[in-house]
């Protein structure tokens, strides 16, 4: 009697392949959870450098004006969301306008946010937009006793030092990329230029 061998067939069992898959789709979901928790975090780091990146620039502008100048143009005098600098130049005086737009608006042809900071050389051309996605934006103003000064008014003559501070915040948090309220501030800037006046 000859005996009848049969060939084993080589593969996977139901069972074998519902295990291999349940693992695979265990290790794909970790996969891409990282890569999505990572995504999330790059993103926020990109928009947290984004807003500092603006602040020291700001910050840097502004700190060259106010050194820079004599005091507050005639009709134009400051308020807490805008401020026209008189600035000494070789040829004479120009102007620097600082303003914020809590909405959003059109000056000059140019379509600013809301929520932003222009910078404008001379007062009255194009401005440029220094800071976007403001929560909240401060000019402040100090005799040189380092008092505050509100009346703009009657008292803009004694405005001996000036202030900025602002928070502002990027991203969006329905995606997991927004960044921490990112809160900035100037020193007290001397307007070394002006003549100290009461």
């Amino acid at each position: 009697m000859t005996s009848i061998r049969h060939r084993s067939r080589a593969g996977f069992t139901l069972v074998e392949l519902l295990v291999g898959m349940s693992l695979a789709l265990i290790v794909m979901t970790g996969v891409l959870s990282t890569f999505s928790f990572l995504g999330r975090n790059l993103a926020r780091l990109a928009h947290q450098q984004k807003l500092e990146t603006e602040a020291r620039r700001t910050l840097a502008y502004f700190a060259q004006d106010v050194r820079m100048a004599t005091g507050f143009p005639i009709g134009s005098p400051p308020s807490n969301t805008a401020a026209t600098f008189t600035l000494l130049t070789s040829a004479g005086t120009t102007t620097t306008a600082y303003n914020y737009y809590a909405s959003a608006t059109t000056v000059s042809g140019v379509s600013i946010p809301a929520g932003s900071l222009t910078r404008t050389t001379p007062s009255g051309g194009t401005p440029v937009i220094l800071l976007t996605n403001l929560l909240s934006f401060d000019f402040d103003y100090y005799d040189a006793n380092d008092t505050a000064v509100t009346d703009f008014t009657n008292k803009v003559r004694s405005i001996k030092k000036v202030a900025m501070d602002f928070h502002s915040q990027t991203g969006r948090s329905a995606d997991g990329t927004q960044a921490p309220v990112f809160p900035a501030a100037s020193p007290r800037l001397t307007i070394r230029n002006k003549a100290l006046l009461n």
